[in-house]
């Protein structure tokens, strides 16, 4: 056991030195990608290419934080926060590299400075998950349960909605974000919202598809017991009383005729709905 977590610690501290030269190539690359830059030099991609290994190497150190924080989840909201963390680092990794790509190929054509601001942003993100990875497993722990107990355990289910109220609220933030014109124009506001919208949701997806799959051989009937399926059912009532005022809103809006997208709308009503679905189940259990 000490073994494994000297490995992990070790692979962690790895990690970590490797998002640092990431962060570094990001930086000098950055600096020399100018318009007026004919063609990129090949000591730049170089460095650039040396970072895929890298996020790769990261991305298997994602892999391992996730199984382990699964096991060791105690029902805290803590541990759902951190919990999405790791999800929304993890898969953010493949963003880095689609960024990069993409500004390899337009840096001579029009301003990229939004991207380089993402591509710094979702770094930060990955060395907030790491170190975080590193502090929980230097600090002794009770032994970790196999992921087939963990789900079991009490408060486990509480867990669902935790991360539910967290990517609801991601999801709020990320649409007005997206509509804010801080990082892309407003003409791909739309499609930035969608693509927003499915990073915040996909925590929660992920989580259900585990359930799922960890239940799979116990009757669909005893996941939920009898208060926890009345705790949904007054939340989503509750969600729905909430959400009619917003169409109302939208009926005025449209008369006098200020202009919002419809997606905006759509998905800002659908995160508000789940973040007070969430926090309705979350206050009932307390």
């Amino acid at each position: 056991m000490k073994n494994r977590k000297a490995l992990f610690i070790t692979l962690g501290i790895v990690s970590l030195g490797l998002l640092a030269y990431c962060l570094f190539a990001c930086i000098y690359i950055q600096t020399r990608l100018i318009p007026s830059l004919e063609e990129i030099p090949t000591q730049i991609e170089t460095i650039g290419n040396l970072i895929i290994p890298a996020l790769l190497v990261t991305g298997i150190y994602h892999l391992m934080l996730l199984f382990r924080a699964l096991r060791s989840q105690t029902g805290k909201f803590i541990d759902s926060v951190y919990i999405v963390l790791i999800i929304i680092s993890g898969i953010t990794l493949l963003s880095d590299l689609t960024l990069l790509n993409d500004i390899g190929k337009e840096y001579a054509l029009w301003d990229v400075g939004g991207q380089w601001a993402m591509v710094y942003a979702f770094m930060a993100v990955h060395v907030l998950t790491v170190v975080w990875g590193l502090l929980r497993a230097a600090k002794r722990q009770p032994g970790l349960a196999p992921l087939k107990e963990s789900i079991r355990k009490e408060g486990m289910s509480l867990s669902l909605y935790q991360i539910g109220l967290i990517c609801g609220i991601l999801g709020i933030l990320g649409v007005v974000f997206a509509y804010s014109g801080l990082v892309v124009p407003n003409r791909f506001s739309v499609l930035f919202s969608i693509l927003i919208a499915g990073l915040a949701l996909f925590p929660l997806v992920l989580f259900v598809v585990y359930w799922l799959i960890r239940l799979k051989n116990i009757p669909a009937r005893e996941w939920l017991d009898e208060k926890q399926l009345v705790d949904t059912a007054f939340a989503a009532l509750i969600g729905f009383f909430v959400a009619v005022p917003l169409y109302v809103v939208i009926c005025i809006l449209d008369v006098i005729q200020v202009q919002i997208p419809v997606s905006a709308w759509i998905l800002g009503i659908f995160f508000v709905q789940l973040s007070v679905l969430s926090s309705v189940v979350i206050a009932r259990n307390r």
